[in-house]
């Protein structure tokens, strides 16, 4: 238990949690006692849809079978007695109950391919199986939500109902060492190194679903979101408004998608819009609109070309700026291969001094960090993806 989690929790010991200190056969049962009540709990909240869901447990003895809930049992009704276990192979080798093929399709090939992962939970629950519909990661809108940020894989296709070894085999590659997995069209899985891990991690992300639905339903405006949520930074929000009254007098090309972002560096505080198309898979922004508050412009040329270079500057990596290693080696080595934003591929910039007659502040840098959200923003509103790694590339 690392030290944030001990500040939290003043009084945390690790010889008190579950399975310490157990000899095997007493782990068994408390997986088994554990395994029960988390279906029961997935019964309270209403997962259960017909005869589908299923949550795993790794047998502690023979660690190549797994207990699982037999099919058609009621969630709500569901007794250490009824469990079964279940081989790699995909026989019953402990209980009696039907086996639900996909259940065992889909959680075998993640015991196998994850030794560290105890338990793995899965159901058709409505908030995660309507935000799979949508093909997409969950953004790290809530506190909650923060927790599957780069930790959170994506199935983005659907073939059917999971019974083939292939498909298995392909869902556990797309989970690869992450703990919840999207499946585009079929819901959400969730993984831990303890039934009680994967049953909050599928519960915590449910809700997160149902935030974000929510969120998004509510249609709040991202100016008037921002100036919401920056009411204790009157610079920043006064920067946020003025960009906001040049946003909305705006009139894109069809087929061209206006994203913005606003940021502070540098005692600077900078919002930019940027105006982009995705046409063939590629990415162009055409025109960004820089509004800043630097303090007292003392020279408002240098302030724009500064600004100018930031955006340039961070257009290259918003666009380009991959590296790979090779053999322990950066691969790119000069401009032929490590390409930077040309003459041609250079938007218009637009730079907007808000001078408010207080001291100078930093314009070297402050220009480029809203760039890349701006940009990813528009890209989201032209293509439904979020991307949240440079450079940005669509799948």
């Amino acid at each position: 238990m690392n030290e944030q989690v001990n500040q939290l929790v003043m009084n945390a010991d690790l010889a008190t949690l579950p399975e310490a200190g157990l000899d095997p056969a007493a782990e068994q049962l408390q997986r088994k006692q554990r395994l029960a009540a988390a279906l029961r709990i997935f019964g309270k909240f209403g997962f259960d849809e017909g005869v589908a869901g299923h949550i795993t447990v790794r047998d502690p003895i023979d660690t190549d079978t797994f207990w699982v809930n037999p099919m058609g049992r009621s969630f709500k009704l569901m007794r250490i007695s009824d469990l079964i276990r279940v081989s790699h192979e995909g026989d019953i080798v402990e209980g009696e109950g039907l086996l639900n093929g996909a259940a065992f399709t889909i959680h075998s090939h993640i015991h196998q391919a994850r030794p560290e992962v105890t338990a793995a939970a899965h159901a058709h629950s409505i908030y995660g199986k309507t935000w799979s519909s949508l093909g997409r990661l969950l953004d790290p809108i809530t506190q909650d939500a923060c927790a599957f940020y780069d930790d959170l894989a994506l199935l983005d296709d659907y073939t059917g109902v999971v019974v083939s070894m292939s498909e298995g085999e392909r869902l556990a590659e797309a989970l690869g060492d992450k703990k919840a997995i999207v499946l585009k069209n079929h819901g959400h899985l969730t993984v831990g190194e303890s039934v009680d891990e994967a049953l909050w991690w599928y519960v915590t992300f449910e809700r997160s679903c149902q935030a974000q639905l929510m969120a998004e339903a509510a249609g709040m405006d991202e100016v008037a979101f921002r100036l919401q949520n920056t009411q204790n930074t009157p610079r920043l929000n006064n920067v946020i408004r003025v960009a906001g009254e040049h946003m909305a007098k705006m009139n894109p090309p069809e087929g061209r998608h206006l994203g913005f972002a606003a940021h502070h560096s540098f005692y600077t505080d900078v919002a930019e819009i940027a105006e982009v198309s995705v046409e063939n898979g590629k990415i162009r922004v055409h025109k960004v609109t820089c509004v800043l508050d630097c303090g007292q412009a003392v020279n408002p040329d240098i302030v724009r070309s500064q600004i100018e270079g930031g955006v340039i500057y961070g257009l290259t990596a918003t666009l380009y700026g991959g590296l790979n290693l090779e053999r322990g080696a950066i691969k790119e080595s000069n401009f032929h291969d490590y390409p930077m934003l040309r003459m041609n591929e250079s938007p218009e910039i637009e730079v907007v001094i808000i001078d408010s007659g207080t001291k100078p502040t930093g314009v070297g840098e402050p220009g480029l960090p809203p760039i890349a959200p701006a940009v990813a923003n528009a890209v989201y509103k032209a293509t439904g993806q979020r991307l949240r790694s440079l450079p940005l590339q669509l799948v």
